[in-house]
Order: C-alpha cells, then sequence, then structure tokens
C-alpha cells in the first residue's frame, strides 16, 4: 500500500444536517467551529454547562440558538450533535 495515494477528501453532503454543539469550550470555538463554517455545514444550536459561554459563542459565531438545558438542546429530531 502507498501511503501517498490514500484518498483524503470525500464530497460535501448535498443536504447537510443542521448541527447542534454540546459544549462551547476553546476546542470548539477555535478548532471546530471555523472548520464547520469553512465547510459550509449549518450550526443551528450550542449548549454549555455555562450559559454564558454558550451565548457568547452563539454571538461570536452566529448560531441562532444558545439553549439553557441539555434537555433543551437534546430535543430536537434530524439534527447532528457535536459531543
Amino acid at each position: 500500500m502507498n501511503v501517498n495515494n490514500i484518498n483524503q477528501t470525500w464530497p460535501n453532503p448535498k443536504k447537510p444536517r443542521p448541527i447542534i454543539f454540546i459544549g462551547a469550550g476553546g476546542i470548539v470555538r477555535a478548532c471546530h467551529l471555523p472548520a464547520y463554517r469553512k465547510a459550509g455545514f449549518p450550526v443551528v444550536g450550542v449548549y454549555d454547562r455555562d450559559l454564558a459561554t454558550a451565548r457568547q459563542t452563539a454571538k461570536q459565531f452566529g448560531i441562532r440558538l444558545a439553549f439553557r438545558s441539555l434537555k433543551d438542546a437534546t430535543v430536537l429530531k434530524n439534527v447532528v450533535y457535536d459531543v
């Protein structure tokens, strides 16, 4: 096997599902959200145990929803949860 011939790219989904983050810390802000933005993936919500952090992250990245509780964040159907 020649490692130079390994496919490292995949096509984006035609209809990506909305994404909700569980956790809004530094890795999410520095890595995940910029990568999802670059890929054009729709992030619609974020939850963090610290509501102020969730709100700050939502504001910084233009995310519609900052959930107050984990229960609230996990009631939506047909979404992808990034935990």
